[in-house]
């Protein structure tokens, strides 16, 4: 009987693993990410899987989770990390500053 609480509250505890795509490409007209915008939840595990759909090596980089990866092109990287902070944090490309950035929500 004493066990059935510590069951409860483990299973309380329990996140998801959040799996999301996102792709650098030419959006409007200008190097930058599709989708725009990445939603999780804070505590979930987040994996993206970063396509480089252009002729030219691009970076991957999320403000405030430390994320740094390199994307050759026509390749594919995947990042998997917690998401430890709510908020809203930018995400862009460390190589080419100018380029369109998306939006990583964290509710």
């Amino acid at each position: 009987m004493a066990a059935a609480p510590l069951v409860l509250a483990l299973g309380a505890c329990s996140r998801q693993t959040v799996q999301r795509s996102l792709t650098s490409t030419v959006v409007s007209g200008a190097t930058g990410y599709t989708p725009t915008t990445i939603v999780g939840n804070k505590e979930d595990t987040m994996m993206i899987s970063v396509g480089n759909g252009t002729d030219r090596e691009h970076g991957f980089s999320i403000e405030g989770y430390q994320v740094e990866k390199i994307v050759k092109p026509n390749e594919k990287v995947d990042v998997e990390f917690r998401l430890g902070r709510a908020g809203v944090f930018k995400v862009y490309c460390q190589l080419h500053p100018a380029h369109q950035t998306a939006t990583l929500v964290v509710r």
